[in-house]
């Protein structure tokens, strides 16, 4: 993960990279367990790190299990939605008519 920080060159706002610890597999059975456990680790990277925005990892917890905005309302920072940040991004780039970069993802040669 902190490779792809560096990557995506965020990697000097990052204040911390944390897990619920909680099995994907056991995610709908323990749903209370997460959430508790989402907002104690937020609640810890706000606290004692300065995060001033929760930037959960995949789509699992928020926004499928979760909303942002019941997590926002509780911890008083933005939570990002990484479904509905990549379908804009995806709306964005096809209303301006962009593709992904062929210098950093060159095309395939022709067979």
């Amino acid at each position: 993960m902190r490779k792809q920080m560096h990557v995506w060159r965020v990697a000097d706002s990052v204040v911390g990279i944390r897990s619920v610890e909680i099995p994907l597999p056991e995610s709908t059975k323990n749903r209370d367990a997460m959430r508790e456990r989402f907002i104690q680790v937020a609640r810890e990277l706000i606290d004692n790190h300065d995060a001033e925005i929760i930037v959960p990892m995949g789509v699992t917890m928020v926004p499928v299990q979760y909303s942002p905005q019941e997590f926002e309302k509780e911890l008083g920072v933005p939570v990002m939605d990484a479904l509905k940040t990549s379908i804009q991004t995806a709306e964005m780039m096809v209303r301006m008519n962009l593709t992904h970069s062929t210098k950093t993802y060159p095309r395939p040669p022709a067979s």
